[in-house]
Parts: structure tokens; C-alpha cells; sequence
């Protein structure tokens, strides 16, 4: 996976089918046919770190790609974004 290797140069563990599909704000059930997720406020957004924001864009991201991409958007967003871009573009999805 070439996406992990440039994020392990910066020390940064890279997000795995298996962060997005259990964390946080995201359940699989036992069998992976269907995803529960959990939106957090925007206040509750602004307080966690910046890792777990970009779990839950993978999670949310399940709704229009395979899991495959949803965890190279989240490391895309982990790698190149900062916290305050995400914030700013995900607004919407925070209750």
C-alpha cells in the first residue's frame, strides 16, 4: 500500500479496513452487511483528534464507495488536510 508507506515516514498510523469499520462513531455488524454511524456535534467534532475525525469521513464515505476507497480517502485526508480544512468542509455531516 503505497499510501501507508509515505505515512509511516511521518509517523502517522495509517487507517486499516478495520479502523473504519469499527471506531468511534462507526459498528459493523457480525456479518459487514450494514454500518451504524454515530455523527458527532460540532463541538464534540472540534475536541477530538484529528485521527478519529478522518475515521469518521472513511465511515461516512461507505454511503457512496467500496470500503477499499473509503480508507484511501481518510488516508488522503489524514496525509494532505489539516484538522481545520476538515472541519470546514465536513460541517454539514455534524449534528
Amino acid at each position: 500500500m503505497k499510501i501507508g508507506k509515505k505515512l509511516m515516514k511521518h509517523n502517522i498510523i495509517p487507517i486499516t479496513e478495520e479502523d473504519i469499520l469499527n471506531n468511534k462513531s462507526c459498528k459493523a455488524n457480525e456479518n459487514f452487511t450494514s454500518v451504524t454511524i454515530k455523527r458527532p456535534t460540532l463541538k464534540e467534532a472540534k475536541e477530538t483528534d484529528y485521527r478519529t475525525l478522518c475515521l469518521l469521513v472513511g465511515s461516512l464515505g461507505l454511503k457512496f464507495r467500496p470500503l477499499k476507497g473509503s480508507v484511501e480517502n481518510a488516508n488522503y485526508w489524514l496525509k494532505n488536510k489539516t484538522k481545520e480544512e476538515l472541519l470546514d468542509l465536513f460541517k454539514y455531516e455534524f449534528v
